[in-house]
Protein backbone atom coordinates (compact mmCIF):
# COMPACT_ATOMS: atom_id res chain seq x y z
CA UNK A 1 0.00 0.00 0.00
CA UNK A 2 1.24 3.22 -1.04
CA UNK A 3 2.10 6.01 2.19
CA UNK A 4 -1.39 7.40 2.65
CA UNK A 5 -2.04 10.92 4.15
CA UNK A 6 -4.60 12.29 6.56
CA UNK A 7 -7.15 13.88 4.77
CA UNK A 8 -9.82 16.12 7.04
CA UNK A 9 -10.64 13.59 10.02
CA UNK A 10 -13.49 14.41 11.28
CA UNK A 11 -13.52 15.89 15.27
CA UNK A 12 -13.48 13.32 17.42
CA UNK A 13 -10.70 11.00 18.64
CA UNK A 14 -8.99 7.81 18.11
CA UNK A 15 -9.19 5.22 20.65
CA UNK A 16 -9.14 1.24 21.71
CA UNK A 17 -12.18 -0.42 23.22
CA UNK A 18 -11.64 -1.01 26.64
CA UNK A 19 -14.51 -3.58 28.91
CA UNK A 20 -16.89 -0.49 29.84
CA UNK A 21 -17.86 -0.68 25.94
CA UNK A 22 -19.25 -3.83 26.54
CA UNK A 23 -22.63 -1.65 26.31
CA UNK A 24 -22.20 -0.70 22.60
CA UNK A 25 -19.42 -3.49 21.20
CA UNK A 26 -21.70 -6.44 20.85
CA UNK A 27 -24.43 -4.70 19.71
CA UNK A 28 -22.82 -2.84 17.10
CA UNK A 29 -21.22 -6.55 15.93
CA UNK A 30 -24.76 -8.04 15.81
CA UNK A 31 -25.69 -5.04 13.71
CA UNK A 32 -22.29 -5.18 11.15
CA UNK A 33 -23.37 -9.15 10.66
CA UNK A 34 -27.18 -8.43 10.58
CA UNK A 35 -26.45 -5.30 7.78
CA UNK A 36 -23.78 -7.67 5.94
CA UNK A 37 -26.47 -10.46 6.08
CA UNK A 38 -24.11 -12.74 7.92
CA UNK A 39 -27.26 -13.85 9.35
CA UNK A 40 -26.07 -16.53 11.63
CA UNK A 41 -23.96 -14.10 13.30
CA UNK A 42 -25.87 -11.30 13.15
CA UNK A 43 -28.79 -12.71 15.03
CA UNK A 44 -26.71 -14.41 18.57
CA UNK A 45 -26.35 -11.43 20.65
CA UNK A 46 -25.69 -13.62 23.25
CA UNK A 47 -22.49 -15.18 21.40
CA UNK A 48 -21.36 -11.62 20.81
CA UNK A 49 -21.75 -10.85 24.60
CA UNK A 50 -20.11 -13.92 25.66
CA UNK A 51 -16.63 -13.14 23.13
CA UNK A 52 -16.59 -10.00 23.20
CA UNK A 53 -14.62 -9.42 26.40
CA UNK A 54 -11.95 -12.12 24.89
CA UNK A 55 -11.24 -9.77 21.74
CA UNK A 56 -11.97 -6.47 23.14
CA UNK A 57 -8.42 -5.37 22.51
CA UNK A 58 -9.08 -6.09 18.90
CA UNK A 59 -11.47 -3.35 18.82
CA UNK A 60 -11.44 0.61 18.11
CA UNK A 61 -13.56 3.25 18.02
CA UNK A 62 -14.08 6.76 16.65
CA UNK A 63 -15.45 8.65 19.18
CA UNK A 64 -17.06 11.98 19.59
CA UNK A 65 -17.69 14.10 22.80
CA UNK A 66 -16.98 10.95 24.90
CA UNK A 67 -19.50 8.68 22.75
CA UNK A 68 -18.37 5.83 19.72
CA UNK A 69 -19.57 6.53 16.44
CA UNK A 70 -18.06 4.23 14.42
CA UNK A 71 -15.49 1.04 15.06
CA UNK A 72 -13.68 -1.68 13.45
CA UNK A 73 -11.30 -4.69 14.43
CA UNK A 74 -8.18 -5.87 13.49
CA UNK A 75 -6.39 -9.08 14.31
CA UNK A 76 -2.84 -9.92 13.00
CA UNK A 77 -3.08 -12.79 10.28
CA UNK A 78 1.01 -13.34 10.51
CA UNK A 79 3.84 -11.33 11.89
CA UNK A 80 4.21 -8.55 8.96
CA UNK A 81 0.14 -9.13 8.45
CA UNK A 82 -3.04 -7.08 10.07
CA UNK A 83 -6.55 -7.92 8.92
CA UNK A 84 -9.13 -4.91 9.59
CA UNK A 85 -12.74 -5.60 9.14
CA UNK A 86 -15.87 -5.21 10.61
CA UNK A 87 -16.15 -1.63 10.56
CA UNK A 88 -19.38 -0.51 11.54
CA UNK A 89 -21.14 3.13 11.91
CA UNK A 90 -24.82 2.96 13.79
CA UNK A 91 -27.09 4.83 10.36
CA UNK A 92 -27.58 7.49 12.43
CA UNK A 93 -24.01 8.92 12.40
CA UNK A 94 -23.39 7.76 8.66
CA UNK A 95 -21.96 10.25 5.91
CA UNK A 96 -19.88 12.08 8.85
CA UNK A 97 -16.43 10.26 7.36
CA UNK A 98 -16.40 8.39 10.86
CA UNK A 99 -15.01 5.16 9.25
CA UNK A 100 -12.72 6.96 7.25
CA UNK A 101 -11.44 8.43 10.40
CA UNK A 102 -11.50 5.09 12.41
CA UNK A 103 -9.90 2.87 9.34
CA UNK A 104 -7.20 5.92 8.88
CA UNK A 105 -6.48 6.20 12.38
CA UNK A 106 -5.87 2.29 12.71
CA UNK A 107 -3.84 2.04 9.60
CA UNK A 108 -2.00 5.13 11.01
CA UNK A 109 -1.75 3.11 14.33
CA UNK A 110 -0.13 -0.05 12.49
CA UNK A 111 1.52 1.17 9.51
CA UNK A 112 5.16 0.80 10.82
CA UNK A 113 4.61 -2.03 12.31
CA UNK A 114 2.95 -4.37 9.60
CA UNK A 115 4.41 -4.35 5.95
CA UNK A 116 0.65 -5.71 5.23
CA UNK A 117 -2.62 -4.35 6.49
CA UNK A 118 -5.78 -5.78 4.67
CA UNK A 119 -9.32 -5.27 4.70
CA UNK A 120 -12.03 -7.05 3.68
CA UNK A 121 -14.80 -5.22 2.36
CA UNK A 122 -18.38 -6.10 1.03
CA UNK A 123 -18.64 -5.40 -2.94
CA UNK A 124 -22.24 -4.57 -2.42
CA UNK A 125 -21.38 -1.22 -0.71
CA UNK A 126 -19.93 0.92 -3.57
CA UNK A 127 -20.03 4.01 -0.79
CA UNK A 128 -17.57 2.63 2.08
CA UNK A 129 -15.56 0.99 -0.60
CA UNK A 130 -15.31 4.74 -2.17
CA UNK A 131 -13.89 5.27 1.19
CA UNK A 132 -11.50 2.75 1.68
CA UNK A 133 -9.63 3.88 -1.71
CA UNK A 134 -9.36 7.35 -0.65
CA UNK A 135 -7.66 6.51 2.70
CA UNK A 136 -5.85 4.04 0.37
CA UNK A 137 -6.74 0.16 0.18
CA UNK A 138 -6.84 -0.92 -3.37
CA UNK A 139 -9.35 -4.17 -4.36
CA UNK A 140 -7.17 -7.42 -5.05
CA UNK A 141 -9.44 -9.82 -5.61
CA UNK A 142 -13.45 -10.46 -5.44
CA UNK A 143 -13.92 -13.40 -2.85
CA UNK A 144 -17.53 -15.42 -2.71
CA UNK A 145 -19.05 -16.73 0.33
CA UNK A 146 -21.65 -19.35 0.11
CA UNK A 147 -23.82 -20.54 3.09
CA UNK A 148 -24.68 -24.88 2.58
CA UNK A 149 -27.93 -25.63 4.03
Amino acid sequence: MERLVERNLPSGSFRQCILDDMNVLPFWSVAFYTECELQEQGKQLDYHLEKTPQVIDRHYFWEVNGRPVSMCNCREVSSDCLNVSGVYTPPTERGKRYAYAVVWSLWNKFKDKYADIMLYANANYPQSNKCYQRIGFKPLFVNSQYVFE
